[in-house]
């Protein structure tokens, strides 16, 4: 605290030993992710530095749907908005894609992710999202 103390749940400060399961009078249950630094989020939100938690609200870069499925999206949107249960995994935020996001990546193929990637080309003139870095329709 300030005069030299420990810090205590119900002093209005989450505080690094504090988790929303542990003090929710201090610690926020999901951080804003609006830039802003507030009290309720110290130490553990993206906003403050911390490197956030399975049920935080936002898909952080050790999550996937397997381990999070609270923050991590099933699969991607690819809309061209960066969502937040997307973030770090899917192609709308900078991420490589994995097998079974609905997309077949530039490292997949029908043989090692038939989940993603067409067996075969339509060759229709329009990409499809299983055609996606593998037939002549995706440039």
């Amino acid at each position: 605290g300030d005069c030299g103390g420990a810090d205590w749940c119900g002093d209005g400060l989450c505080n690094c030993d504090e988790s929303y399961a542990a003090c929710p009078a201090d610690c926020a249950a999901e951080c804003t992710f609006d830039g802003a630094c507030a009290l309720e989020e110290m130490c553990a939100c993206i906003d403050c530095g911390g490197a956030g938690w399975c049920g935080d609200g936002l898909c952080n870069c050790d999550e996937s749907y397997a381990a999070c499925p609270a923050d991590c999206a099933a699969e991607c949107t690819f809309d061209g908005a960066c969502a937040l249960e997307e973030m770090c995994a899917c192609i709308d935020c900078g991420g490589a894609g994995w097998c079974g996001d609905g997309l077949c990546n530039c490292d997949e193929s029908n043989a090692a992710c038939p989940a993603d990637c067409a067996a075969t080309c339509t060759n229709d003139a329009v990409c499809a999202d299983e055609e996606e870095c593998a037939c002549v329709d995706c440039p």
